[in-house]
C-alpha cells in the first residue's frame, strides 16, 4: 500500500522533468485567429480596468463611489431603531 504513493511520486517527477512532446504548435489560420482575438480581448479589458481604476466616473452625487471619495461628509450617519 505504501508503494503506490511512492510509484506515483516517481512517475510524476519523471513527467515533470520530461520536456518531449508537451508543447502545442499552431496548426492553421484558426489557431492564429483565436490567439489574435484573445489578445484583443485582454488588451481591451486591461485598458478598461486602468481607465475605471484611475477615473471612476459616476455622475450621480448619491452614488456610493462619490460618497466614499467625498472629503467632507454631508452629515453624520443616523441609526434607526
Amino acid at each position: 500500500m505504501i508503494l503506490l504513493p511512492l510509484l506515483l511520486l516517481q512517475k510524476g517527477s519523471e513527467f515533470a522533468q520530461d520536456m518531449t512532446g508537451r508543447h502545442a504548435t499552431p496548426t492553421g489560420a484558426l489557431d492564429y485567429l483565436v490567439v489574435a482575438i484573445s489578445v484583443v480581448v485582454v488588451v481591451i479589458s486591461f485598458g478598461l480596468l486602468v481607465r475605471y481604476f484611475l477615473r471612476p466616473e459616476q455622475p450621480e452625487q448619491e452614488h456610493i463611489k462619490n460618497r466614499i471619495l467625498d472629503d467632507e461628509p454631508s452629515g453624520k450617519p443616523t441609526i434607526k431603531s
